[in-house]
């Protein structure tokens, strides 16, 4: 096969929702609650249109082959150790819920979400029960509902078929299977590629751990300074990303106050000032009440 590296401009989605407006349908039927704009694979649409993609190609995707082979495990638990269900719910919380900001993430509704979902009617969990199910709410609620869901706009917008080879029965089958100490981070993965590594996207550079301990030592500090990177960031277009106006941008940094904030944030953002009114009411009020 060819090896083609596929480049968008910065700005790329604010541009796209601006002047096309199939992705702006597109985008208000995705954001519907059960899945959210997945916009890597509209980068693909410009290399369609203008011949370089045929339009009966087939997307293949490599998403979440690291998760079945145990590389979204939470570092957190420990072998031989037991933990409370709060502590369990408190780590999926700040897996999953971080962009939401600190006051939301500890909403009590979410609390109780989990604790149905996964049925958690015990006081304490192994390590193994620990990271099953820390695995299970990421493979039902991110990976499904998320990651996967989200690549049928791969056939709304793009009019493409799609195959996501890593998760074949075959294989989640067999990684089922695998204990969960040769599962844990890769490890039995890894002894079988052996030097044919290569990093996932889940890989925590040496940005992302600086800025994950200030945030638990100097939380102010980050207040005052990461909302000014995040809004030249925006102002100078250096990322892709940012489905938002400037204003709006200003009006998400006040709410998280820089925390955590990044694009998929305004993506949720704009999914939940489309959505949650139809329903729910007004959506700042709310916001203004828990962020």
């Amino acid at each position: 096969f060819e090896w083609k590296l596929v480049t968008a401009k910065q700005g790329f989605v604010r541009d796209l929702l601006k002047n096309d407006e199939m992705i702006r349908k597109y985008w208000r039927i995705a954001s519907n609650g059960f899945r959210i704009p997945y916009l890597e694979s509209i980068i693909l649409k410009s290399y369609i249109d203008n011949g370089e993609i045929p339009r009966d190609c087939v997307i293949v995707n490599g998403n979440s082959g690291d998760l079945i082979e145990g590389d979204q495990f939470c570092k957190y638990f420990l072998p031989g150790n037991t933990y409370r269900r709060d502590e369990l719910i408190d780590q999926i919380l700040d897996r999953h819920f971080y962009i939401f900001g600190l006051k939301l993430q500890q909403h009590p509704a979410l609390r109780e979400i989990i604790t149905e979902e996964l049925g958690l009617t015990q006081e304490k969990y192994s390590y193994e029960q620990c990271q099953e199910l820390f695995e299970q709410f990421n493979w039902r609620q991110r990976q499904s509902r998320y990651v996967v869901n989200s690549y049928v706009e791969c056939e709304e917008i793009l009019h493409t078929e799609w195959r996501l080879p890593l998760w074949d029965d075959a294989l989640v089958d067999y990684w089922l299977n695998v204990p969960t100490a040769q599962r844990a981070y890769r490890n039995l993965y890894y002894k079988i590629v052996g030097e044919e590594q290569l990093p996932t996207a889940n890989v925590e550079t040496t940005y992302l751990r600086i800025m994950r301990f200030a945030k638990k030592s100097c939380l102010p500090l980050v207040h005052l300074f990461y909302p000014v990177r995040k809004t030249l960031t925006y102002i100078l277009r250096n990322n892709l990303f940012y489905p938002v106006n400037l204003k709006e941008l200003t009006k998400i940094i006040s709410y998280t106050k820089g925390n955590r904030t990044d694009s998929m944030t305004a993506i949720v953002y704009v999914t939940a000032r489309d959505f949650y009114p139809q329903y729910f009411g007004d959506l700042d009020a709310f916001l203004r009440k828990y962020l």
